[in-house]
């Protein structure tokens, strides 16, 4: 065998290889990052008609450029952009998980704040840990996207926005974001509300089974 011909067959290896693994995350990666705009288009959420358009958009076009890289077998080029689809797709669980964070933590300042409840705020507070669950949620492969330290950051990134909003609800606004913060444990309250996005998954976990 020459030289030439070696480097031929170990170049049309490397490129069965690379078509190989490429197709093994063609599949789900289109699905899921179609399912991600899919979610944002039936939430019925107006806050998400801007990520809506935006997002099928963006979408559109990386699909066609991976058909493209595919059709013109540049695998290598397909695989890196199906990474870069991945990690828009998670940007987005991020974002949306984040702001069903500040709803769940908006609650909890009010009712550590108030000393109270009511069954408004404890319906909010549940469905908030349910959408958060259903949207971390693995469909497929099982498990969860975002990680228990993933979630503890969000849930420390979301708090102050979550003051915010809690001091135009708490008392009917009759206090500022820094007074209703000496009324709530920060700590306590961030805690409480990674602990409930946890124990909404492991709920999750056994009803499967």
């Amino acid at each position: 065998m020459t030289a030439d011909t070696g480097m031929k067959r170990i170049s049309a290896q490397s490129r069965k290889h690379a078509k190989a693994h490429c197709n093994s995350w063609l599949q789900p990666a289109l699905a899921f990052s179609l399912g991600i705009y899919s979610e944002a288009k039936n939430s019925g959420d107006k806050s998400l008609k801007y990520a809506e358009t935006h997002q099928k958009g963006v979408y559109m076009e990386e699909l066609f450029e991976l058909r493209t890289c595919l059709e013109q077998r540049r695998y290598t080029d397909a695989m890196s952009l199906l990474g870069e689809m991945e990690e828009m797709s998670k940007d987005d669980k991020i974002n949306k998980v984040e702001s069903f964070t500040i709803v769940l933590l908006l609650h909890l300042i009010k009712k550590e704040a108030e000393k109270r409840t009511t069954h408004s705020w404890e319906l909010a507070i549940r469905n908030a840990v349910r959408e958060i669950t259903r949207i971390n949620k693995r469909r497929k492969a099982g498990g969860y996207y975002l990680k228990e330290e993933e979630l503890r950051e969000i849930v420390q990134e979301a708090y102050e926005a979550a003051l915010d909003n809690a001091a135009l609800e708490a008392f009917e606004g009759c206090y500022s974001e820094s007074e209703l913060a000496e009324m709530a444990d920060e700590e306590k309250i961030m805690k409480k509300a990674l602990q409930m996005i946890l124990e909404g998954q492991t709920k999750r976990k056994r009803k499967r089974r």
